[in-house]
């Protein structure tokens, strides 16, 4: 799965746009041609132009300066008003006031702060160098065993699949499939999808050690993700929410003037979080359906799909005697049970570069939220305990 909704959201800070003199440019040109920004956490507007954290994320507009009341009473009294330059967007984010925005069609006011820090403002996007990798040694392999047909058949997971070739799918989903690539056959058409998680060699035989720890996790439990799970599985969303409760209820300050946990970072920064400072907490899932939904797709139990995948294979892909796609980790075909090291569990664990986090109606500041292999979470060294 290419999170990057789950693992990229760091809201944008003045000291981002400071780095750069491009990126002050860069984000003046986007306000002035109505370019939409990415929202951090899951919120959006209300009608009174609140924010609301209990709807799905959206993109946003900023309105120009030059359009604004602010820009009107800073110029009050001048015949015509001039166009705003970069260092007047300088100033007026110096002051820490917010912009005119427009966000699902409702107006109101937007900090800086709650746009996504992207690329194009210094983001360093996830790598999909593992998957790529797979996929590029999957394409030769495939065409060897394809030779000059226009298509074979073969095996993916329970399924067999007349295949012509292997395709990647993150932009098909803005990122956000379970499936990394998928299989067409000689149409066009996509027949079967695979989701692929690292597998790491150099650890292969390393004593006491579980390659479920490979990989960066099952998945992710931001509302937006899970709002039709939820719509259809109230039990599962109950289920979840008491673990948000209780991690809120077992790790906030002691003190009740505080709010949130601070720490200073090696460089003198402040972190602030919901949590204690490298905390990682965890439960297993009681709703089975939930294990299904993080390891073959939110749309599991439906059709094949995305959102549904046929195979999830780990390390280096390849095919055995009977043309089945098989994995030198592992290999899982959709609606397999996992257990022991590789069972998903609910973790929530201490990451001061997140704006902010909800879960259904609850609020965190510094904490992600996801589903991960339990032995990826116990095999971690530091602060981790199970609630």
């Amino acid at each position: 799965m290419r999170a990057y909704e789950i693992f990229n959201e760091k809201g944008l800070a003045k000291g981002d746009l400071d780095g750069d003199t491009v990126r002050w440019s860069a984000f003046v040109d986007k306000i002035n041609n109505n370019g939409k920004f990415v929202a951090t956490g899951d919120w959006v507007l209300d009608a009174d132009g609140k924010e609301d954290t209990s709807k799905t994320k959206y993109t946003i507009q900023l309105v120009p300066l030059e359009k604004t009341e602010y820009w009107a009473n800073k110029h009050e009294g001048s015949a015509t008003l001039p166009q705003a330059t970069i260092q007047d967007y300088k100033d007026f984010v110096s002051t820490k006031q917010k912009f005119d925005a427009v966000v699902n069609g409702q107006t109101g006011k937007i900090a800086l702060s709650r746009l996504q820090k992207t690329r194009e403002f210094g983001s360093v996007p996830i790598s999909t160098k593992v998957e790529d990798t797979a996929l590029g040694a999957l394409g030769k392999m495939f065409a060897k065993l394809k030779g000059k047909n226009k298509e074979v058949e073969i095996i993916v997971g329970d399924k067999k699949v007349m295949a012509a070739k292997f395709v990647s799918t993150p932009k098909l989903c803005n990122g956000d499939c379970k499936a990394d690539f998928h299989v067409e056959d000689a149409s066009g058409k996509q027949v079967a999808w695979i989701s692929h998680k690292k597998y790491d060699e150099k650890k292969r035989d390393k004593e006491g050690y579980s390659h479920a720890a490979d990989f960066i996790g099952w998945g992710g439990l931001s509302d937006r993700l899970m709002k039709d799970v939820y719509d259809t599985n109230p039990k599962l969303k109950d289920e979840i929410r008491k673990f948000a409760s209780d991690v809120k209820e077992l790790y906030s300050p002691a003190s009740e003037s505080e709010e949130y946990h601070i720490t200073t970072s090696s460089k003198g920064n402040e972190q602030v979080s919901s949590l204690p400072k490298g905390l990682w907490v965890y439960r297993k899932l009681k709703n089975g359906i939930m294990r299904a939904y993080s390891i073959y797709g939110i749309e599991f139990g439906g059709d094949r799909g995305l959102q549904n995948v046929d195979l999830v294979l780990q390390g280096d892909p390849y095919f055995d005697e009977n043309n089945k796609l098989m994995a030198k980790g592992s290999t899982h075909s959709n609606g397999e049970r996992l257990e022991n090291d590789y069972e998903p569990v609910v973790t929530a664990f201490w990451r001061p570069s997140r704006t902010s986090a909800t879960i259904q109606d609850i609020t965190f500041r510094g904490v992600r939220f996801a589903v991960y292999p339990v032995a990826a979470i116990t095999q971690r060294p530091g602060d981790v305990k199970e609630i």
